[in-house]
């Protein structure tokens, strides 16, 4: 149809709605409209977060546990037992050997002591003593550690089983493909470099800093004990002159 026909006889409104959308010179293609802040309280949006709040949380459930009872209690361990050794030598160290040794090696007071005491002298039995104590408290001590694990890694099985769900529910109203494997990937890359940062924090930093000094417990020990010991034995105030006090009480 020519220019002229076009304009002697003009189409209907009847007649438009009936021409393809192309030879009306009008554009297919979807206007976006704009995200607006209101977008973010969009359920489906919403949805996602719960799901990324799920998985991550249910992906850092074996990894803290895994790297605490694996590692950093083997190292805290090593560290502690490394510092006692220390504060013993330290305290060796700096008993005045010769006085003890005279005062023990004095024939007339060790006849005293015996004659006194008789075989409550020896140490022996106050050793067996401290080591049935060491063995059942270790016994304990691995039951407590194993029932923590246990609550650790039922909370984990808790935590992926609620993921699971929601999942399901949320796929169930929006089937978004590949959804879960975008989701899990993105946070198992996530965690795994939490990971390598909790390893480097505490190897770098924690590991190499104390919140108290050999010589800071070296006194606590010596000057608490001594006052514990004075309280229920006075006569043991005769051997100083100033009062000495426990800063820990």
């Amino acid at each position: 149809m020519s220019e002229f026909e076009m304009i002697a006889n003009p189409v209907s409104e009847e007649q438009r709605d009936l021409i393809p959308p192309n030879d009306k010179n009008e554009s297919t293609e979807v206007v976006k409209q704009p995200k607006t802040f209101w977008y973010l309280f969009d359920f489906k949006n919403i949805s996602r977060i719960i799901i990324h709040v799920f998985l991550h949380i249910s992906l850092l459930s074996i990894l803290e546990p895994l790297f605490y009872f694996l590692y950093v209690v083997k190292m805290e361990q090593d560290l502690f037992f490394n510092q006692l050794k220390i504060l013993i030598n330290t305290i060796i160290e700096d008993l005045n050997i010769n006085i003890i040794t005279s005062i023990l090696s004095n024939p007339y007071i060790t006849s005293t002591i015996i004659n006194i005491y008789g075989n409550n002298i020896y140490v022996d039995e106050y050793f067996n003593h401290l080591k049935i104590e060491y063995e059942s408290s270790i016994d304990e001590n691995n039951n407590n550690r194993q029932k923590l694990e246990r609550k650790a890694y039922t909370f984990s099985a808790i935590s992926f089983l609620c993921t699971i769900l929601y999942f399901i529910f949320h796929q169930c109203l929006y089937k978004e493909k590949y959804l879960f494997w975008k989701v899990f990937m993105e946070h198992i890359i996530l965690v795994l470099f939490i990971g390598l940062y909790e390893y480097w924090f505490f190897n770098n930093i924690i590991l190499n800093y104390s919140p108290w000094t050999d010589a800071e417990i070296t006194y606590y020990i010596v000057t608490c004990t001594w006052s514990g010991a004075s309280r229920v034995i006075p006569i043991l105030n005769n051997f100083v002159k100033n009062v000495t006090t426990c800063k820990l009480n």
